[in-house]
């Protein structure tokens, strides 16, 4: 076989397309299978693969609990971990916060009070601490902090595509919001 098939097309006996089997091992939809396979989540025999049409050998029916043969080796990548084991995971201190309002995402200030500041106050700050993003000094809500530098990139970093949901809450005293000032807010281009 030349590696790779076509969907529909008829498979060799003893071969089957990689997202297949990635959903059978993971119990997960062909559709989410691929989708993890063209985002470089899937290892096999430690090699990343981006070719959901891969053939893979074989070592039984798939009515088995493996269609693996015993000596390969298949792996689903955490994408926020890279897989690292749970060891690594406990060698870095984490944390979360409720963020108060007056207080500004900063390590030090000499104008404001800072997110360190408050975690000192309670006995609760490690010298490796770095919140992982921030939010605006009247804004309230949940900060994470950790001392894993690589898991705090891998959590701002645009190229991982990790969703970021706020709540607006707009109360205007002297008059109802504008039009104007309705789409800015819902363009997401208010600056």
């Amino acid at each position: 076989p030349s590696g790779l098939a076509p969907v529909g097309s008829p498979m060799p006996k003893g071969f089957l397309r990689l997202d297949r089997i990635v959903s059978h091992t993971f119990g997960i939809t062909r559709m989410a299978a691929r989708d993890k396979i063209l985002k470089g989540l899937v290892r096999l025999d430690g090699q990343k693969v981006t070719k959901a049409s891969k053939l893979v050998a074989t070592e039984s029916s798939s009515s088995s609990s493996s269609l693996l043969s015993s000596e390969m080796k298949l792996e689903l990548i955490d994408p926020f971990t890279g897989n690292r084991d749970i060891d690594s995971w406990r060698a870095h201190d984490h944390l979360i916060l409720n963020k108060p309002k007056a207080t500004i995402t900063a390590m030090k200030s000499n104008s404001h009070k800072t997110v360190i500041d408050v975690l000192q106050k309670v006995n609760a700050f490690k010298p490796r601490l770095r919140p992982v993003g921030r939010l605006d000094l009247d804004t309230t809500g949940l900060l994470f902090f950790t001392s894993d530098g690589e898991l705090a990139h891998r959590l701002m970093h645009p190229t991982y595509h990790i969703p970021k949901t706020y709540l607006v809450l707009v109360i205007v005293i002297e008059s109802a919001p504008s039009h104007r000032h309705v789409s800015l807010f819902s363009s997401s281009s208010f600056l």
